[in-house]
């Protein structure tokens, strides 16, 4: 089933549901034999990110349980990451010779995409066996079943408005927060938490799409597309601190000159596009938004709800008249 909310089902029910659809794919995914380990890994590792959204949204309702299973799916996922943020880099500088492909010669890229493709099999390398990962990710799996048999709301079908919307609404305050800190100071992190804050509003905005689809879709894609175009900005910060670190590692100081030059070009797009779009995401209150979100909680159930008592199509009085 979808990654979304059913207003009418309980909602520890629909929580439960949609957390175990996502633990079956990850299970499935590195249950694979055939398959690349590697897109294994970085499909868990996706995958734990929306159960991470999806715990958030009832955070207030359960602390213990938030805390315990957002720790869980952080710190696996964590494990998972390093070759995987190695892979990034190369994609990262793709997508940057792809930009501008029109300026400048692929072959300026060569040299340093050669570099990190060696950066990222070395580090493929050194993981070696990676199946002691996939029984860690295993483990993981297995507890967070047990746990989400034990996951219980409070009123799951009266407080489920207040909730959800509260959860909402959280999420929601701490993007605009994220997004006033860019406009004061225009720091790597900073917009890397706006970016973690998108992603969030994104599965929330997913999660909840039943409740009225023709607005909470496009808000669902804003956000992924503020969160898309600074996790490129967050990979170019990566490669950066990196040449810092080390820049004999990764060219010459004329190929270098060329790619951080077109880097900066390219990051100050995908922050302006992303501001101008954070904008109209979090235009709306917090408070205003979990208002809205409330009532258009009640107004799905009761449609539901009208539609599931009206009598089938050919049955009751207007059937007996047509006869």
């Amino acid at each position: 089933m979808a990654f979304q909310i059913d207003p009418v089902a309980p909602l520890d029910e629909e929580v439960r549901r949609i957390a175990r659809e996502q633990l079956r794919k990850i299970e499935k995914s590195i249950a694979d034999r055939e398959g690349d380990p590697h897109e294994a890994i970085h499909d868990a590792r996706k995958r734990f990110k929306k159960l991470r959204g999806l715990i958030r949204i009832i955070r207030n309702a359960d602390p213990d349980f938030y805390r315990s299973e957002n720790d869980r799916f952080r710190d696996t996922a964590k494990e998972l990451s390093f070759v995987r943020d190695k892979a990034a880099l190369v994609e990262a500088l793709d997508a940057l010779s792809k930009r501008f492909e029109e300026e400048v010669t692929t072959e300026a890229f060569a040299e340093v995409r050669g570099r990190l493709v060696e950066h990222r099999d070395e580090a493929a390398a050194s993981e070696g066996d990676l199946g002691p990962k996939l029984e860690l990710v295993g483990t993981a799996l297995e507890r967070a079943h047990d746990r989400l048999d034990h996951l219980r709301i409070a009123k799951p079908r009266a407080g489920a408005s207040r909730i959800l919307a509260g959860g909402i609404a959280r999420t929601h305050a701490r993007g605009r927060s994220a997004l006033a800190a860019t406009e004061k100071r225009r720091d790597a992190e900073l917009f890397h938490d706006l970016r973690k804050r998108a992603k969030y509003a994104s599965m929330h905005f997913r999660l909840i799409r039943p409740l009225w689809p023709e607005i909470f879709a496009p808000m669902a894609e804003t956000a992924k597309g503020i969160g898309d175009d600074l996790g490129l900005d967050h990979d170019y910060a990566v490669f950066r601190a990196a040449v810092a670190a080390d820049p004999g590692s990764f060219g010459s100081q004329q190929t270098l000159t060329i790619v951080l030059g077109l880097m900066d070009r390219r990051q100050s797009e995908l922050r302006q596009s992303a501001r101008d779009s954070a904008q109209r995401l979090y235009a709306e209150s917090p408070k205003g938004l979990q208002k809205r979100v409330e009532r258009l909680y009640h107004a799905a159930r009761t449609v539901a709800s009208r539609a599931a008592d009206a009598p089938a199509a050919g049955s009751g009085e207007a059937s007996r008249r047509a006869a």
